[in-house]
């Protein structure tokens, strides 16, 4: 039987695949940067997962979420920065 910190690894290697898979599929609708950012926050990836994906930076990534958030094309979330570290 698999252990807990190796089933959460596992987890973690699939939400990555499917990550990737999403930035794919993303990248051939030649979606632009900010479309991009909100799909993939939708998904529930972090900052810096976002930011790794587009070859941006977690900071520019919070920007482009704030800016999304005040145009309400995202709810209203407080303090969620997941991996922002």
């Amino acid at each position: 039987m698999p252990t807990d910190e190796a089933v959460v690894m596992e987890l973690q290697v699939i939400r990555k695949l499917l990550a990737a898979q999403l930035f794919h599929t993303l990248d051939q609708t030649d979606s632009n940067q900010k479309t991009k950012i909100r799909v993939l926050a939708r998904a529930g990836l972090g900052y810096r997962e976002i930011a790794d994906l587009l070859g941006s930076t977690p900071n520019a990534v919070a920007v482009a979420l704030v800016a999304l958030r005040k145009e309400g094309l995202l709810p209203q979330v407080a303090g969620k920065k997941s991996d922002a570290k």
